[in-house]
């Protein structure tokens, strides 16, 4: 344990995360009631066109390293 002359620390240790806390309690409210703009209310179905037959491309070949 720390002797400390003239501050309480305990107390203001205790006070900042009391305040910490509290506000992120108030800014999950705020965010939970924050309205919703028009685009990003409307949710689209993103879908991808897919052409068929598919082709599979031609393997690389393989070249092995110059050696030094």
């Amino acid at each position: 344990m720390q002797n400390s002359t003239g501050l309480p620390m305990g107390a203001v240790g205790i006070a900042a995360v009391a305040v910490g806390v509290g506000g992120i309690v108030v800014g999950l409210f705020r965010r939970k009631k924050a309205p919703v703009s028009a685009a990003n209310a409307r949710v689209e179905p993103v879908v991808q066109q897919v052409q068929l037959p598919l082709q599979v491309p031609a393997p690389r070949s393989v070249v092995e390293p110059v050696e030094r």
